[in-house]
């Protein structure tokens, strides 16, 4: 089964939420299922941005994120984060898509981008 992971950060970084999914992709990794994780970059963290494999876990941090807090970037943030979504699911054809960003732009492009 192929799973698409969907993180706010650029990956692999050290925090909770990589902790969390690297187990996940790791354990059903050596079940034979393919893992792949979507990640965001901000111009804070540009050099993380692009396409890498760590073990057996491709992982793409494609999706643009500027870390401001005003309402239009938010709304900029989740049309990006909607549209490259669209592109890594039509592309990628996971069979499962989970989503776990705790910021609230980066998840919701992706959660719209999974109901359709």
């Amino acid at each position: 089964m192929k799973i698409l992971f969907v993180l706010g950060f650029a990956n692999p970084f050290a925090g909770a939420g990589w902790t969390r999914i690297g187990f996940f992709a790791d354990q059903w990794s050596r079940k034979g299922h393919t893992i792949e994780v979507l990640g965001a970059f901000s111009y804070k963290a540009f050099s993380k941005r692009g396409v890498k494999r760590l073990s057996n876990v491709n992982i793409f941090n494609i999706i643009f994120n500027m870390g401001l807090t005003h309402p239009l970037v938010f709304i900029l943030n989740t049309l990006i984060s909607f549209a490259v979504s669209i592109f890594a699911l039509l592309s990628r054809k996971p069979a499962v898509a989970i989503v776990s960003v705790p910021s609230g732009d980066v998840g919701v492009g992706s959660i719209l981008a999974c109901k359709l």
